[in-house]
């Protein structure tokens, strides 16, 4: 259960139907969503934005979210950030885990698994922040 206070999460994917259906899914479990197509959008919202969650796909056209993960933890280190590809290996993982990444989720994922991981991952207390 979540504290009264919604949880922001911000979902960075380029792919609508994984957007919309994470949108859909974490709004039903009271989290406060927001969604972009690329990290450039992200980012470029990013000083307007609450502190919260980032669950955000590695393969994205412009920027990867390799790099957006770079640029998040250079500036914000305190967010945490979930990443996820449909195109996994292990180096991948333990690039975006050295990175700073607090998770790694491989699609096609279900959504009691990305519930799972924000719940049950260090640093994210019963939705996010310890």
């Amino acid at each position: 259960m979540h504290s009264e206070e919604a949880i922001s999460l911000y979902i960075v994917d380029d792919e609508e139907l994984v957007r919309n259906t994470l949108v859909a899914v974490l709004q039903r479990a009271q989290y406060d969503v927001q969604a972009f197509p690329s990290g450039v959008e992200f980012l470029k919202a990013l000083p307007e934005l609450n502190p919260g969650c980032v669950i955000l796909d590695v393969r994205m056209p412009q920027m990867s979210g390799l790099d957006v993960l770079e640029v998040l933890k250079q500036n914000h280190p305190e967010m945490p950030v979930i990443m996820m590809s449909g195109f996994a290996d292990v180096s991948m993982a333990v690039k975006a885990m050295q990175a700073g990444a607090s998770s790694f989720v491989e699609k096609p994922f279900n959504a009691k698994d990305v519930l799972d991981t924000l719940v049950n991952r260090p640093g994210f207390a019963g939705g996010c922040f310890v």
